[in-house]
C-alpha cells in the first residue's frame, strides 16, 4: 500500500504547483493568440476601394473620370472573418489536447484555465492581427482625393467569431480527458496488486 499512498500524493499536489501551471497554461495561450494574431494577417488578403466624394467605397476602382463596380476586389470581404475562426479552432483544439494530456494537477482547475486563456488568446490574436493589418479607411478618406484607392482594414463581422478559440479549446480538453480517463486509477490498482501479490507471497515462503 506505501506505493499507492505515493502516487495519491503525487497526483494531489499543494495550491502552489496548481498556481504555477494554470499560470503557465495562461501564457502559453496569450503567446499562441499572439502567433495567432501575426498569422490572420499574413494569411488574409485585404478589400480595396476607392474614395468618392469624401465617402470610401469597397469593392470600386477608378477608370478615367469615373468609377465602376470591382466584383474581385470584394471576394476577400468575409475571408478576414472566416480566417479568423479556422485559426482559433484548430490553435483552441491544440492547446485544449496538450493542456488535457500535460495539466493533472487539477481537472477543475485546468478547466478554468482553458476557459479564460482561451479567451484571452482570441483577444489577443484580434488586437494584434488589427494593428498589424491596414488602417481603417474612414479615418482617410476625408482628407483623400477622389479616386484614392485605400485598401479595406482588417475586421470581424458580429461577436460570434471569438467563440471560435475557447469552443475549440474546451473541445480538445474534453476530448483528451475523456480518452484519459481511467488510465491513472487503472495504473496504480495495477501496482497495488502487484504489490499485494508480492507480498502475500513472501508471507508464504517456506523460512
Amino acid at each position: 500500500m506505501r506505493h499507492s499512498s505515493a502516487d495519491g500524493r503525487a497526483r494531489s499536489t499543494g495550491p502552489l504547483g496548481q498556481v504555477v501551471e494554470t499560470v503557465l497554461v495562461l501564457g502559453v495561450f496569450a503567446l499562441a493568440g499572439a502567433v495567432g494574431g501575426w498569422l490572420w494577417e499574413r494569411w488574409w488578403t485585404p478589400i480595396s476601394g476607392v474614395v468618392v466624394d469624401g465617402t470610401w467605397v469597397a469593392g470600386y476602382r477608378a477608370q478615367g473620370d469615373s468609377f465602376v463596380f470591382d466584383f474581385p476586389s470584394l471576394q476577400g470581404f468575409f475571408a478576414g472573418t472566416a480566417q479568423y475562426v479556422v485559426i482559433g479552432l484548430v490553435a483552441g483544439l491544440v492547446l485544449g489536447v496538450l493542456a488535457g494530456l500535460l495539466g493533472r494537477r487539477s481537472e477543475l482547475m485546468m478547466l478554468a484555465a482553458v476557459v479564460v486563456g482561451s479567451a484571452v488568446a482570441g483577444l489577443v490574436a484580434y488586437r494584434l492581427g488589427t494593428h498589424l493589418g491596414p488602417v481603417d479607411p474612414t479615418t482617410l478618406e476625408r482628407t483623400a482625393a477622389d479616386g484614392t484607392v485605400i485598401p479595406g482594414d482588417l475586421s470581424i463581422d458580429g461577436r460570434s467569431p471569438f467563440v471560435a478559440w475557447p469552443l475549440g479549446a474546451l473541445l480538445g480538453l474534453c476530448i483528451t480527458y475523456l480518452l484519459t480517463s481511467g488510465r491513472g486509477e487503472t495504473a496504480v490498482e495495477d501496482s497495488t496488486s502487484v504489490e499485494g501479490s508480492a507480498g502475500t507471497a513472501a508471507g508464504t515462503a517456506p523460512s
